[in-house]
């Protein structure tokens, strides 16, 4: 009887809790914006996110990933009130902040108080392109609900954000970079492996062009390319479970928690798994669509064989032929197709330059 009752008494908790929370009624506009913020001193966080407007109300969804909270909106300012749940144990907190840099074994940190503000106050840039709260204001989650100084226990934070306007202009993307190791001296990367079937790489794709002005993230695509193909690498839903159909441009933002990972607060961080065996290099490339044209970076390429990273400085496609492959055997004879053992792998590029590896078949 009190197991039936406990789980009775759950039941209409969660269902109280449910309607307690915002959704965003029908017919509402939405509008794209790049949501920047800092989630310490030194760790920014961009994603790309929505506002929702209704008349004179407005609809924000706090972390970008579906939890709203509801306030007003005249045309260049919009007010939401704090205390609004966004999830089971939630609440949508506004607050001020003051910063103190402190000193800890050394290191340089910085150490933030809050104090519960009544509401999170967003006005429109003079320029327009950038909604963004008063200075020192943070929007947290919490779970205390109590707005009296210094009693706010952030579960997450948003110091200082900013939501730009998602912009849509062309632009070149700048280059992605390979994962380094913790101390610097190697690149932090997982060839294939015949024991779990799979290789990994990590890499930065940065979220802005080569002006260092912030992309619009729907619009940002990743290419990958191994080996010498001067065709971008095809994802299928056969080898990648999560996707629904066959991928060649990677959304920058996906993220499975699988195959496919991305660091919202991780300054660009991904990873990636690949599944085809005897792989000697990865490339990768940013695809950028803004203003209805296509712009890539440079094809930049992980070397599994020696370890090293470079740029081709190729931005299309089609002009990244490798030009000739030939292979030798340990001998200097020349195979035209290898089989097991080690050989010489010599490529020549359209530019005539040469590169010989060993591999072992």
């Amino acid at each position: 009887m009190t197991r039936r009752f406990t789980s009775l008494l759950f039941a209409v908790l969660a269902c109280l809790s449910a309607t307690a929370q915002v959704t965003v009624p029908d017919g509402a506009t939405y509008k794209d914006f790049m949501y920047v913020y800092n989630r310490s001193s030194y760790v920014i966080g961009v994603q790309s996110t929505k506002i929702a407007f209704d008349g004179s109300d407005a609809y924000l969804d706090v972390t970008a990933e579906g939890d709203w909270v509801k306030g007003t909106w005249d045309g260049t300012k919009a007010v939401f009130p704090s205390k609004q749940q966004v999830r089971y144990n939630l609440y949508f907190m506004a607050a001020s902040y003051v910063a103190t840099n402190i000193s800890t074994s050394g290191t340089l940190q910085t150490s933030y108080k809050y104090t519960a503000l009544d509401s999170l106050v967003l006005t429109y840039s003079e320029n327009g392109d950038t909604l963004r709260p008063a200075a020192n204001t943070a929007a947290l989650l919490s779970e205390a609900q109590d707005v009296s100084p210094f009693n706010v226990r952030p579960n997450r934070i948003y110091i200082s954000p900013d939501w730009i306007v998602a912009p849509d202009k062309v632009a070149v993307p700048a280059d992605p970079t390979f994962v380094k190791t913790e101390d610097g001296t190697a690149f932090d990367q997982d060839a294939y492996s015949e024991t779990y079937g799979y290789g990994l790489i990590r890499y930065y794709q940065p979220y802005y062009d080569v002006n260092n002005n912030l992309l619009n993230l729907n619009k940002l695509y990743l290419n990958v390319y191994l080996d010498d193909s001067t065709e971008p690498m095809v994802f299928t839903k056969d080898t990648y479970k999560s996707l629904d159909s066959d991928v060649v441009n990677l959304p920058y933002e996906y993220d499975d928690d699988d195959d496919f990972e991305y660091w919202v607060t991780g300054n660009g961080r991904h990873a990636l798994a690949f599944y085809t065996a005897d792989v000697e290099r990865i490339g990768l490339q940013s695809v950028y669509m803004g203003g209805g044209v296509e712009k890539r970076s440079a094809i930049v390429y992980y070397d599994f064989t020696n370890g090293t990273s470079t740029s081709t400085g190729i931005t299309s496609a089609k002009a990244a032929t490798a030009g000739k492959v030939a292979y030798y055997d340990i001998s200097g004879r020349r195979v035209n197709t290898p089989s097991k053992g080690l050989y010489i792998k010599q490529v020549i590029a359209a530019d005539g330059s040469k590169k010989t590896v060993k591999i072992m078949k």
